[in-house]
């Protein structure tokens, strides 16, 4: 086994090599693109998972999409022929961090550990009763605060991006939802689920979000797709079924510019236009130390009147309202990837490090979910789709403040209703 392991880290080194003296030595666009999935596919074939679940398969569908395919056919990126330093230290950085993630994640999801116990845990009366009461009052404040019935019927984009003061009942309907739908997919058979599909379409079309309509998703199947192997017929029907759900969302926000199977195409690839940001920001700021690492606390702090350094809670909503500063006066924000947090706060390669630190976390929340029915699959399902929201942003997230509390509270509830003598059954190898 450590020889496989080994050989796999000299296949990742040998690869990193390669492709950096490839930018070294320069070359077009063109050929940093191809060159880019080419190593990309390479590394993936090298420690492709073995579940559809994994978090790998989200790493590699992040670069490998918003880097590779995006700038290849994307109608924003037509005509781009920028070349030299900016491209080719843009393509370094993407390639070094998708790297070192999916290093990390390998070791950590072929790691021996001890066996979880695996709790079966269904909710009160009493609980489904409050979730459910929790989840229909959220969302009717959410509504009635972004506009009403009728503006999300006439227009759901403007409808959606008008959600200013609304964020905290749109994370109770949406963490309702998504507690409601991880229960009824773990304890119910699937042809009763069917009814909590409705539920599933009802949050998609309200939260404006791909990423948490594929949570849903997860979240009512999840028990028979956390062990789903990445080569399977359901693995097939999965990856389907998100392309579906994401073209449904982005057709719900841009009908107007989708009348056409052409325009659904190159509409679906503009909106992976994190490329272009990162060139931006390589172009006109020169790498630094801890410009905006600070900046998530002012989600607290600028409610209670003052702010660190700058008036924003997210390093994304800062340059939006520099380069796009039409966007965030309509509630809009343009995302930049994790590479320009690090290059704007640790030079970017003295932070790699605290990329192995989150996918060693990601990692071991994994191993956890698969070998557990209890709360920590939940967590990892919840997670999942995060991971693309680090990649497209930053590490430290100011969602994490009231999301690391919100987890310890259901670890500690599940600990405390379970009853282990009567739901803890060991896994029978």
């Amino acid at each position: 086994m450590f020889v496989i392991e080994k050989k796999k880290v000299l296949n990742g080194i040998i690869a990193i090599s390669m492709l950096m003296f490839l930018y070294l030595v320069g070359g077009d666009i063109h050929i940093l693109r191809s060159a880019f999935i080419i190593f990309l596919t390479v590394i993936y074939l090298i420690m492709i998972p073995k579940t559809l679940l994994s978090p790998k398969n989200v790493v590699f569908f992040y670069y490998y999409v918003w880097y590779g395919v995006a700038p290849m056919f994307a109608n924003r990126y037509l005509g781009m022929i920028e070349k030299g330093g900016d491209v080719n230290k843009a393509y370094l950085m993407f390639f070094t961090t998708y790297t070192v993630a999916m290093m990390t994640l390998d070791y950590c999801e072929n790691k021996s550990c001890k066996e979880s116990l695996r709790i079966r845990k269904d909710l009160s009366a009493l609980e489904k009763s409050l979730l459910f009461c929790l989840y229909a009052v959220a969302l009717m404040i959410y509504v009635i605060r972004t506009g009403g019935i009728s503006q999300w019927l006439n227009n759901a984009n403007d409808a959606f991006f008008s959600r200013g003061g609304s964020g905290m009942f749109f994370l109770v309907f949406e963490y309702s939802a998504f507690l409601i739908l991880y229960y009824a997919g773990k304890n119910k058979p699937i042809k009763k689920r069917i009814p909590y599909i409705l539920l599933c379409l009802l949050t998609m079309f309200l939260c404006g979000s791909k990423s948490i309509a594929l949570v849903m998703v997860i979240m009512l199947f999840g028990g028979e797709l956390i062990k789903t192997k990445i080569v399977s017929f359901r693995a097939i029907l999965f990856v389907i079924g998100g392309i579906t759900l994401f073209v449904i969302g982005m057709y719900v926000r841009n009908a107007q510019y989708m009348q056409n199977v052409s325009a659904v195409i190159s509409t679906s690839l503009n909106y992976f236009d994190t490329f272009d940001e990162t060139i931006i920001v390589l172009r006109d700021f020169e790498p630094s130390f801890f410009m905006t690492i600070l900046l998530p606390l002012n989600w607290i702090f600028m409610k209670i009147g003052f702010f660190i350094d700058k008036p924003y809670h997210d390093t994304s909503i800062w340059l939006t309202n520099i380069y796009y500063p039409e966007s965030w006066a309509s509630g809009g924000t343009h995302q930049w990837p994790v590479e320009i947090y690090l290059y704007l706060n640790f030079y970017y390669i003295f932070g790699i490090i605290f990329i192995v630190v989150y996918f060693c976390i990601i990692g071991q929340i994994y191993n956890r979910a698969v070998k557990e029915y209890g709360i920590w699959r939940f967590i990892y399902f919840s997670e999942l789709m995060s991971i693309l929201s680090h990649l497209r942003g930053g590490l430290f997230n100011y969602w994490y403040i009231y999301m690391i509390p919100f987890y310890v509270v259901l670890i500690m509830w599940e600990k405390k209703v379970v009853c282990p003598e009567k739901f803890i059954e060991r896994k029978i190898s």
